[in-house]
C-alpha cells in the first residue's frame, strides 16, 4: 500500500475494465474488484494491485453479528481508501458497493453496454437523491443514496464508445471515445500488457479460418432472470437455424453459465473471459456477427455484416428492454 496510484477503477466486467485500460494504460492503477471479476481474470500481473470487494453475507442466525461484521467491512474499506489517497474514481455506478465511492470520491462513469444509450431503461430510473436510512449511514458510510447510470451529479463524466443514440438524460456529461484510435495510440508495451491483463494468446485463435465463420453474440439473460435458460437457448439457435453449426463461433457473455458446447458441439466457444472488441482491434474479420441486441456487435459495423435481431422476437425482452428493432448493418 506504500505506492502512490493515480488512477483508480471499479468495475463488474471486461468490458468496462478495457475502456478503463484504454483511457488510462495499465501503469500507476489500483483496481476494486468483487470476487467473480478477479476470478474471471485468474490474473497474476495485478495481483498486489487490487482490493477484493465482497460485502460480508446475512446472518440468519445473529442480525448484530451481520451489522457488525458490515461495519468491520466498511470501516476497513474506508481506511485503504484514505491511504491510497483516492481522489477520483472510475467505474460502473449501478453495481455493489459503487454507492459508497459515489458518496466520498468523484466519479466518472465507463460504458457498460447497451443500457447506457437505452432510453427506456434510463427515464424509468427514479432519479431523486434520497437520504440513506441511518444505519447504512453508520454502517456504510453512504448518506445518500444517488441514482444510477449515470444520471447523479456524482458522475461528473461518462465514457462512451457513441454505438448508438447519446440519451438526452445525460448527453451533457458525455465524452466520447473511439476504441480504434485509442488502441493505435497505445505503445507496443502497452498492447501487450492489456492483452496479458485478459489472458489472451493471439497464437490461438491464428488457426481459426475466420472469414469464413459467423459470430454469435449471446447475453447473459436467463442469468439476469429475465428469460428462462431454455427459453434463451431457443433464441440463439432461432436466429442461427440457417448456419452450418461448425462455421458457427460463440462469445459468451463473462457472465454466462450456459453450457455452449454441449448446445452448438460442432462450433467454436471462446470462453475465455476478454472484451470482444479485442477482436475487431486485432484486425480480425467474420463473416458476419449475429445478435439480440448486444452492442458488442455495433463495433463491427463496417467491417462485417451484422444481424441485429431485437427485443421483438421476445415479450419478456420488450418488457424488459422496451422495443429494440430487428436490423440488418
Amino acid at each position: 500500500m506504500e505506492k502512490k496510484y493515480k488512477n483508480f477503477c471499479y468495475v463488474d466486467t471486461v468490458y468496462s475494465l478495457f475502456i478503463f485500460l484504454l483511457l488510462k494504460g495499465t501503469k500507476n492503477n489500483y483496481y476494486f474488484f468483487r470476487k467473480d471479476m478477479y476470478f474471471k481474470l485468474k490474473n497474476i500481473s495485478i495481483k498486489d494491485k487490487l482490493l477484493l470487494l465482497e460485502e460480508p453475507k446475512k446472518n440468519k442466525k445473529s442480525i448484530i453479528k451481520f451489522w457488525w461484521n458490515l461495519y468491520k467491512y466498511y470501516n476497513l474499506l474506508d481506511k485503504v481508501c484514505k491511504k491510497l489517497e483516492i481522489k477520483k474514481i472510475y467505474l460502473q455506478d449501478h453495481i455493489p458497493i459503487a454507492q459508497y465511492f459515489l458518496n466520498n470520491y468523484d466519479c466518472f462513469l465507463l460504458e457498460d453496454g447497451e443500457v447506457n444509450y437505452n432510453l427506456f431503461v434510463l427515464k424509468n430510473i427514479d432519479t431523486k437523491v434520497k437520504m440513506a436510512k441511518l444505519k447504512y449511514r453508520i454502517l456504510k458510510k453512504i448518506k445518500k443514496k444517488y441514482p444510477i447510470f449515470g444520471i447523479s451529479d456524482r458522475i461528473l463524466k461518462i465514457y462512451l464508445t457513441g454505438i448508438k443514440e447519446i440519451p438526452i438524460i445525460i448527453k451533457n456529461k458525455v465524452e466520447i471515445i473511439n476504441l480504434e484510435k485509442k488502441w493505435k495510440e497505445l505503445e507496443f508495451e502497452e498492447k501487450k500488457n492489456i492483452l496479458q491483463i485478459f489472458n489472451i494468446d493471439v497464437k490461438v485463435w491464428s488457426s481459426i479460418k475466420w472469414k469464413e465463420k459467423v459470430l454469435l453474440i449471446p447475453q447473459p439473460l436467463s442469468e439476469d432472470k429475465i428469460l428462462l435458460e431454455e427459453e434463451k437457448i431457443k433464441l440463439y439457435k432461432k436466429i442461427t437455424s440457417d448456419i452450418l453449426e461448425e462455421n458457427l463461433v460463440i462469445k459468451p457473455h463473462p457472465r454466462e453459465k450456459t453450457m455452449y458446447r454441449k448446445i452448438f458441439p460442432k462450433s467454436i466457444v471462446l470462453n475465455q473471459n476478454f472484451p470482444l472488441e479485442i477482436l475487431m482491434l486485432l484486425n480480425i474479420r467474420v463473416k458476419e456477427v449475429r445478435t439480440l441486441f448486444s452492442t458488442a456487435a455495433y463495433n463491427f459495423i463496417g467491417k462485417t455484416k451484422v444481424k441485429i435481431s431485437g427485443t421483438e422476437i421476445s415479450y419478456k425482452l420488450i418488457k424488459k428492454f422496451g422495443i429494440i428493432e430487428k436490423n440488418e448493418l
